[in-house]
């Protein structure tokens, strides 16, 4: 388990060094790694699971650059989610914790998050393959 962390912590990072701080991987255009990058992003951040060691470890500029994401390429219901006080939310969640109204909404908006870049995805990726044939 070490491994993997010690791993993943090392990808993230080399991958939020190549970021810096532009707009997109690979300059001022999204490609398929942004496509592939923010819906990883969006399902380790905004589900919230009870396990945050990963989210943890999802450096600041990524974690803006998924959700600037979010905000540029989905509809404006997600706008008010900031991503600060949502990592807060989701480093301070215990596995047996009762959810209040609050936490239950932001997990919905999460759920909704991960669905979104899921089809963003899937619409990027089909309209590329159009490009190719």
């Amino acid at each position: 388990r070490d491994e993997v962390y010690r791993t993943f912590a090392s990808a993230i990072t080399t991958l939020s060094q190549k970021l810096g701080d532009q707009a997109y991987i690979f300059g001022n255009k999204p490609c398929s790694l942004d496509a592939y990058i923010f819906g990883f992003l969006a399902s380790q951040y905004a589900l919230m699971l009870p396990c945050s060691e990963i989210s943890s470890l999802i450096p600041e500029n990524l974690v803006s650059y998924c959700f600037r994401i979010m905000k540029d390429y989905f509809s404006s219901d997600f706008s008010n989610i900031n991503p600060i006080p949502l990592r807060k939310f989701v480093e301070s969640r215990t596995v047996n914790k009762v959810m209040s109204e609050e936490e239950q909404n932001q997990r919905r908006r999460g759920i909704q998050f991960v669905f979104l870049s899921v089809l963003a995805m899937i619409v990027y990726w089909s309209t590329q393959q159009q490009r190719i044939q």
